[in-house]
């Protein structure tokens, strides 16, 4: 691949990164508390509803929270004795109830209808989370802050 490519691709991929910063600021993104506010349609109870949702971007503690809850909703099974989906879910569930601040007064996670509702929020925020991200293409783990935490283990 000559230099031009190079460049020309280089700026293709900081077009996309552009873009998708692009779709999360649709919401509403406070750069000084570091939180961001959506709205999300999700099935709860046999009923469509739309809430506003609140993010705040999470640094290390976080992690150890996510982790924390995460293993007490898979209840202390071993990991090889559960399958993907679950353990995806007990993931989605367990950062989202770490990064939302503020959700409607009917979200629960017990009666949310459809796996594919939770992972629409989580992915909502998850892409909030990332747009901090330094845009470095040789490391897509370094952060832009000093409480930048590790790349996520559920990207899509």
């Amino acid at each position: 691949m000559n230099q031009n490519e190079k460049t020309v691709e280089r700026q293709a991929i900081k077009k996309q990164k552009e873009q998708q910063k692009e779709q999360i600021l649709s919401g509403i993104i406070d750069n000084e508390s570091k939180t961001y506010t959506f709205e999300s349609d999700v099935s709860i109870g046999g009923e469509r509803k739309t809430g506003t949702f609140t993010a705040q971007y999470m640094g290390v503690a976080a992690r150890l929270r996510i982790g924390t809850i995460r293993a007490k909703l898979l209840d202390g099974a071993p990991a090889q004795s559960i399958d993907t989906l679950t353990d995806d879910i007990a993931y989605m569930i367990a950062y989202l109830q770490v990064a939302l601040i503020k959700t409607p007064n009917w979200w629960n996670f017990d009666m949310l209808d459809d796996i594919s509702d939770l992972r629409d929020v989580y992915m909502e925020v998850y892409n909030f989370v990332q747009s901090f991200r330094a845009n470095n293409e040789s490391n897509s783990n370094v952060g832009s802050g000093s409480n930048a935490s590790s790349q996520e283990n559920m990207e899509d």
